[in-house]
C-alpha cells in the first residue's frame, strides 16, 4: 500500500500506508519527529477506575481515505472505531481525533467547550482523566471533587499552576 503524503511549501508529513505510523514529519527542512513504531496510542479510562493503553498495533484493521486514517477491529475493546482526521496549512499539523463503539464499561467523551466539560464533569461518577494538553485548566464545577479529576497535560509552567491552584 502506498504511503500517505500531506505536503504545504513548509510542511511535509510522511505516514506508512499500511499501519498510519509516522515515518517522517518535517517543517521548513528540519526533521521534527523520529519515525515511529506505532501511529498512535489512545488511552482509555475502564469505569472500575483502571487505565486502558491501546496502540495502533492492537487493532486488526486499518484504512485511510483522503485525510482520515481509520482503525478497527481491537480485540481488548471489540466494537470500538479511532478515528484520526489530518489537515495541515502552512504553519501547523493538525490531528483530530474520534472515537465511537465503546462499550459501557469503558467513559471515553472529547468535549470542545467549557460548556460540555462542565456538563461531563457533573454527570460522570468516578475518576475522571481530563486529558487537555495545551489547553488551559477551565473552572470546574464547584461539586466536582477534585480528588477525582486527574488532569493529563503539557508541563509547561503556566498548566502546572493552573493545576495546582484548582486543586
Amino acid at each position: 500500500m502506498k504511503d500517505i503524503v500531506f505536503e504545504t511549501s513548509a510542511i511535509s508529513l510522511r505516514l506508512s500506508g499500511k499501519t498510519g505510523a509516522v515515518l517522517s514529519a518535517k517543517h521548513k527542512g528540519y526533521e521534527l519527529v523520529q519515525p515511529a513504531s506505532e501511529p498512535f496510542s489512545l488511552q482509555l479510562l475502564q469505569k472500575s477506575g483502571d487505565q486502558l493503553l491501546l496502540k495502533g498495533s492492537d487493532f486488526a484493521k486499518f484504512e485511510s481515505s483522503g485525510n482520515i486514517l481509520r482503525y478497527t477491529e481491537c480485540a481488548k475493546v471489540p466494537g470500538l472505531v479511532f478515528e484520526i482526521s489530518i489537515s495541515c496549512d502552512e504553519k501547523f499539523i493538525r490531528f483530530r481525533n474520534h472515537v465511537s463503539g465503546v462499550t459501557p464499561d469503558h467513559a471515553v467523551e472529547w468535549v470542545d467547550s467549557h460548556e460540555k466539560l462542565y456538563a461531563a464533569v457533573v454527570r460522570e461518577q468516578g475518576n475522571i482523566l481530563l486529558g487537555i494538553g495545551r489547553d488551559p485548566i477551565l473552572p470546574l464545577p464547584a461539586q466536582a471533587d477534585p480528588a477525582r479529576l486527574f488532569p493529563r497535560i503539557t508541563p509547561s509552567a503556566e498548566a502546572v499552576t493552573a493545576c495546582l491552584a484548582a486543586g
